[in-house]
């Protein structure tokens, strides 16, 4: 059994909706689709149930007609059976007065709770799962819909809430895996944590359709899980079904070995590891949410990440480790506008109260931090830029404090297990950031990346060369 999760770009419009349904059709595996909202959607709810909070604001009724009238034309491209057309038709018209009934609450009471919010968000992906579960219909597959509000169960934080793990995991047996037809014994049961569920003959389907990112509390009121929800919602599951692999759907062919819209000859990456993802994550890498992930990986399900418009690319796997790979780098990052902040200061001052004085300070002005160290007359920052910086290093001035702050790229080579990396790779790197005086301001280590702060007018010829050097050789 597997798991197969279609991002917004993949149910954005008629065509992609379709090529959804291809990918699953030839799948011969019994598997849980579960669907994000239609591109854009998700912002357009939002935005309109924050307008509706507004009595200076005119009444979102023509975004919620726009909402209506754009997936009723999904159905009418779509769908050659009439019958189709005016059940789809009706569904969403019934969706979309109780989008327009809350709107109306809303603007009533003049506030629109985090609550209130994450019930509008919902309508994206219920709207979205209607269509497509009339579209496997046409396309002569037997879907079951379930709403995942009755499957996982999270607390009360509105908006980014988090999965109550032990019920979910309960609920997902009891509804999708009975029918599945899936047969959990007691090692598999979802008290347990390991095995692949085994599959009794008497089944009703083999095709479940389900939405990510909605969830809903204990009092069953609609919440959502924030940030790389509709992911999160893909693992929980493949978690507590003990799926063979979870796959998830975009519009891009997997993990590429850097930016393509810096270096054009991007690799794509065929197998990472989860510690690999969260590292190219952190450093600003547009790759799935390692948390998101992470349910799945840690009882060793693989997570594939694949393009619906390109069925020939194989896409990336993750894995929990990758020992096989372990000697080679895997990928650059360049994260753009960051600065280097160095502080030097008498020896008898406290470092550790001056580090104190400094987090407190990014933490107040959500200033991230990349990377820190410090000896006992300095402290190095390697931040995110941020315009308060600025004050603060006149500040330290003039308390007699000597404060450099420059302006820089980060550089990042990722590896699995980067002291084991081979010792030519190093050597390229080191070449180019090197190889002229002013390229290179930093340079630092954590246990999967090598980290360089580079001047901006060079980064992206130093990252294309050592591109070229480490992945085209």
């Amino acid at each position: 059994m597997i798991i197969m999760k279609f991002g917004g770009t993949s149910v954005k419009d008629a065509k992609s909706m379709q090529e959804a349904v291809n990918i699953v059709k030839k799948s011969n595996q019994k598997r849980v689709v579960l669907l994000s909202a239609c591109s854009g959607i998700t912002d357009k709810l939002l935005s309109l149930i924050k307008d509706a909070a507004n009595p200076e604001a005119v009444f979102p009724s023509k975004a919620i007609d726009e909402i209506e009238l754009h997936h009723n034309n999904l159905s009418s491209e779509l769908f050659k059976n009439k019958i189709f057309v005016n059940y789809s038709a009706a569904l969403i018209k019934r969706y979309c007065n109780e989008l327009r009934k809350l709107a109306e609450g809303v603007r009533l009471l003049k506030e629109c709770s985090p609550r209130s919010r994450d019930r509008a968000a919902s309508f994206g992906e219920l709207l979205s799962t209607t269509i497509f579960q009339f579209l496997c219909l046409e396309n002569s597959l037997k879907p079951i819909l379930i709403d995942a509000r009755k499957v996982i169960k999270t607390n009360s934080d509105f908006c980014s809430a988090k999965v109550l793990v032990k019920q979910t995991r309960k609920n997902a047996i009891n509804i999708i895996g009975k029918e599945l037809g899936l047969s959990f014994n007691k090692r598999n049961s979802y008290e347990g944590n390991s095995g692949i569920a085994e599959i009794e003959n008497k089944t009703q389907t083999d095709l479940i359709i389900t939405q990510g990112f909605i969830a809903s509390d204990l009092s069953n009121k609609t919440t959502t899980l924030g940030r790389g929800g509709s992911d999160w919602s893909a693992a929980i599951l493949g978690s507590a079904l003990n799926a063979s692999e979870i796959q998830i759907y975009t519009d891009v062919d997997g993990v590429l070995s850097s930016d393509p819209k810096i270096i054009k000859n991007s690799k794509l990456i065929d197998k990472v590891s989860y510690e690999e993802i969260k590292e190219l994550s952190f450093f600003g890498a547009k790759v799935v949410h390692p948390a998101a992930i992470f349910p799945a990986l840690v009882k060793n399900i693989p997570v594939r990440i694949m393009n619906t418009f390109n069925e020939k690319s194989p896409g990336t796997l993750i894995c929990y480790e990758d020992s096989a790979n372990a000697t080679k780098f895997k990928s650059i990052v360049l994260k753009k506008d960051c600065q280097l902040l160095n502080i030097n200061f008498s020896s008898k001052a406290n470092s550790q109260l001056y580090l104190q004085k400094f987090y407190k300070f990014f933490l107040r002005r959500e200033v991230k931090v990349y990377f820190q160290s410090s000896s006992v007359s300095r402290i190095t920052f390697l931040i995110e830029k941020n315009a308060d910086i600025n004050f603060l290093v006149e500040q330290m001035s003039c308390n007699k404090t000597l404060a450099e702050l420059l302006n820089v790229d980060l550089l990042v080579v990722c590896a699995n297990a980067i002291l084991d990396c081979k010792k030519e790779d190093f050597q390229a790197i080191f070449e180019e950031l090197l190889q002229k005086n002013e390229n290179c301001h930093f340079i630092a280590f954590t246990d999967n990346s090598l980290l360089s702060a580079v001047a901006p007018i060079y980064s992206e010829t130093v990252a294309n060369k050592i591109h070229q050097k480490i992945f085209e050789k």
